[in-house]
């Protein structure tokens, strides 16, 4: 009985782990801290976003090679936004 029980929680274990990497690969990625380049223009900065959800597109399974996917996000940010940014980060 108690191998049993442990193959039974070793499965729901197992389950759960899948369940959370589902997840995890559902949710749709962030670009944060985007430094705008505003010309030090204070006004301008506070209403462009700060945070951003990305599109589905950018997903990393879409790309072969990461440095062509940030590439291709810093384009759309400047282009969706009409101005360039020194940095963003994402999640």
């Amino acid at each position: 009985m108690k191998h049993f029980i442990q193959i039974i929680m070793a499965i729901i274990a197992a389950i759960l782990a899948a369940c959370t990497l589902i997840h995890i690969s559902n949710k749709g990625m962030t670009v944060y801290n985007i430094i705008w380049d505003t010309d030090d223009n204070p006004e301008v900065f506070a209403e462009l976003p700060q945070k951003i959800k990305l599109p589905k597109k950018f997903r990393r399974k879409y790309y072969k090679d990461n440095t062509e996917r940030i590439e291709d996000i810093s384009d759309w940010l400047s282009n969706a936004y009409g101005f360039c940014h020194s940095s963003f980060e994402i999640r």
